[in-house]
């Protein structure tokens, strides 16, 4: 009897064979040559079968019809068999554990031979889960992550989605990063949803540095975790061509972006929320190419800078940008030792007692034009260690604080604005304006009459934060270009101070004020403050209709002025219909009130000069003085006999005539 031979199929996969063999020996002949026989014969079979390289679609899962169970033997079949064409695999929906497998070079790669994973079904999900790190991607290149969950269930120090190692052209897109824990104080530096790190590789010729080059990562979700973005070279192999657009990183995480040894970065139209336990936005020896445009950041960084930037020695042709950004947060942002920063039409608003921005430590080349500073505490710009302000260009930037007073530090000293200009030489053509943002966590503007085209044109900034283009002529102040709609824009403003009858020097006359209303509807609601020698004597409601373009006179009230004592009036109008009033330079008006009904002219003998005598008046501020002789100080010289007379007025038009004789 011949040789029978049971052969069973185990497992098929789609160009995989496991077969299992047994062999029944009836002849006296050894059956171990005929195992050789027939297993060489197997072998090469199943070599040649394996052989075949991948090329088109294949599915991922536990159905029957899928041509791989796990994404780890998709994984193997591209290691082992390698691809001659476009390759995608679908991966069915489900949760899968997937614990550090990695994808090494995989054969046949190329800008036409791509390699993508993304859900079997458009509208399925599928969850990649893990303790540790998901997927590293080990000197591959050509991989595309679409549409997937990356599940990191423990805070061990190894939480990452994907690690990407010495690997260039990389895509992750429409993808959701999280973490089943918020993220902790100081994390491993590594620790990221999406880990950019170059390689080091031994060879007996020594270490080869392979950087990550190339990647893209677009439209997809970080929430809680360790850090969301994390991208590292050498000086010897920098990573190069990062982009990083259009995603939302939200929840409480350690970090969101932070990139060292990395040149030519965009990071373009992302939206940053929520919490974060150390510095947000983290940039260092950066040295080529770097732009920071259209995001929106309103996070809680009280602990850390919601923006660090860092030894960032700019190329003077290829500059860091940051340019219509909205940056909202509790702590200052930090900027050291980095040259060549281009800081363009971005909106800051902070709304704790830090500053907006610390500026240290030998910083040259930093062009600061268009911005917005607005902060609820009494500081904006700190500057401190080797600061040389030749090196800045500041202009047509808008500040704001609550009291507008000593905004400005430079080591031991602090300026108020106007001081802050005569002693830098900067911002000449800056304002001094609280924004009208639409609120502290949206930093569009509303109707600014203020800020609306009073910013400097820039070649480079040519679109605002949404997209729409700049005014050409007269672009607007901040990240938000806008148009004035005259149809909702409200502004009431105070015109004068005056009073109830013809004689200003009635100590009993009420006091008005002159409101008139800038709006194309009627106003019927506003807020009345005012002070009387920087003593603030009240706030009042007034509901009084003032119909469009018209003017109405308030009475404020009695008050016993003295005589001969001169008050400073402040008053200020705000709250139209309850709402903002959107041209803030027309709502304070403040005027010297003085009562001098017994005017007197006294008069000094000269010592030593028996024939010259000194005549004055009191001063009184905001008057006109006329003596006889022409004279207009408060004080006169004569050595003549005769009358003399002056006469004075009053800012508020209090006009008195009084004479003395001079006699021997």
């Amino acid at each position: 009897m011949g040789h029978v031979y049971f052969i069973e199929k185990m497992e098929k996969c789609k160009y995989n064979f496991n077969i299992s063999v047994f062999l029944l020996n009836h002849t006296n002949r050894p059956n171990h040559m005929l195992r050789f026989t027939f297993l060489s014969f197997l072998l090469l079979t199943v070599t040649f079968v394996n052989g075949q390289a991948l090329n088109g679609t294949y599915s991922i899962g536990s159905d029957v019809t899928d041509d791989y169970a796990t994404l780890e033997l998709a994984v193997d079949a591209l290691t082992t068999n390698g691809i001659d064409g476009p390759v995608t695999f679908g991966i069915r929906s489900g949760t899968y554990t997937v614990s550090q497998l990695q994808i090494p070079t995989i054969n046949g790669a190329s800008v036409t031979n791509t390699i993508r994973f993304q859900p079997l079904d458009s509208s399925g999900s599928v969850v990649l889960q893990s303790a540790t790190y998901v997927i590293e991607i080990y000197r591959s290149d050509y991989l595309t992550f679409d549409g997937l969950t990356f599940e990191i269930t423990a805070d061990n120090g190894q939480s990452i989605g994907l690690q990407v190692k010495g690997s260039t052209n990389i895509a992750i897109t429409n993808c959701l990063f999280t973490a089943m824990f918020e993220g902790t104080f100081f994390p491993n530096v590594r620790e990221s949803f999406i880990s950019l790190q170059y390689l080091s590789v031994f060879s007996p010729a020594g270490y080869t540095n392979y950087a990550v080059a190339d990647v893209l990562i677009e439209n997809n979700t970080f929430r809680n975790g360790n850090g969301a973005i994390y991208s590292t070279g050498r000086n010897t192999a920098r990573n190069s061509n990062i982009e990083i657009i259009d995603n939302v990183f939200e929840g409480k995480s350690a970090n969101d972006i932070r990139i060292y040894l990395t040149n030519d970065i965009a990071i373009k139209n992302n939206t940053f929320t929520g919490e974060r336990t150390a510095d947000a936005l983290d940039f260092r020896n950066i040295e080529s190419q770097f732009e920071f445009s259209g995001n929106k950041q309103n996070v809680d960084a009280s602990n850390n800078s919601p923006l660090y930037i860092s030894d960032c020695e700019m190329d003077i042709m290829a500059p860091m940008i940051f340019k219509n950004n909205f940056f909202s947060s509790s702590r200052y942002i930090t900027i050291l030792r980095s040259s060549n920063l281009n800081i363009w039409n971005n909106s800051f608003y902070y709304g704790s007692n830090y500053y907006i921005m610390r500026l240290e430590q030998n910083l040259r080349n930093i062009d600061m034009v268009n911005n917005i500073f607005r902060a609820n505490g009494s500081r904006l710009l700190y500057f401190s260690g080797d600061i040389d302000f030749n090196e800045f260009n500041m202009d047509h930037n808008c500040y704001h604080t609550p009291d507008n007073a000593n905004e400005f530090d430079h080591g031991s000293s602090s300026y108020d604005f106007e001081n802050w200009k005569t002693n830098t030489g900067l911002d000449a053509k800056s304002i001094l304006a609280e924004p009208n943002f639409v609120s502290s966590g949206d930093l569009h503007l509303e109707n600014d009459v203020l800020i609306n085209g009073k910013g400097k044109v820039l070649p480079d900034v040519v679109f605002d934060i949404d997209g729409e283009p700049r005014d050409i002529n007269t672009p607007d102040i901040g990240a938000d270009e806008f148009d004035l709609d005259q149809s909702s824009l409200t502004d009431i403003g105070l015109t004068s101070i005056s009073y109830q009858d013809d004689n200003p020097c009635n100590l009993l006359d009420p006091i008005q004020v002159l409101i008139t209303n800038n709006s194309t509807f009627p106003i019927t609601q506003f807020d009345l403050d005012w002070w009387l020698n920087n003593s603030a004597m009240g706030t009042t409601t007034i509901n009084q209709t003032i119909e469009a373009n018209s003017s109405i006179t308030i009475e404020v009230g009695n008050y016993p002025f003295a005589a001969n004592t001169t008050y400073n009036l402040r008053f200020l109008i705000s709250s139209p219909n309850g709402e903002s009033d959107d041209d803030l330079s027309n709502n304070e008006l403040s005027q010297d009130y003085t009562h001098f009904n017994d005017l007197k002219i006294y008069q000094e003998k000269d010592a030593g000069c028996s024939n010259t005598y000194t005549l004055y008046v009191k001063n009184q501020p905001g008057a006109t003085i006329s003596w006889s002789t022409g004279e207009t100080t408060n004080f006169i010289t004569t050595s003549t006999q005769g009358t003399y007379s002056v006469t004075v007025v009053s800012a508020s038009g209090c006009s008195l005539t009084s004479q003395i004789d001079l006699n021997e």
